[in-house]
């Protein structure tokens, strides 16, 4: 696709999957990015799951 590339959500549903262009797809951008910046560093992901791992043993 051509740059700049649009805006599209994406959700998976038990009846299949929905596309929602833009503008109707700002929703889905902010819900992503919301997420997104709650998320950990790939770093700090591994030090948790190493930690809980070794909990588990």
């Amino acid at each position: 696709m051509a740059e700049p590339l649009p805006e599209v959500g994406y959700a998976e549903t038990p009846k299949g999957a929905i596309y929602v262009e833009a503008p109707d797809s700002q929703r889905f951008v902010r819900t992503y990015d919301e997420l997104r910046s709650r998320t950990l560093d790939p770093e700090q992901s591994a030090r948790i799951i190493a930690s809980l791992a070794e909990e588990l043993r």
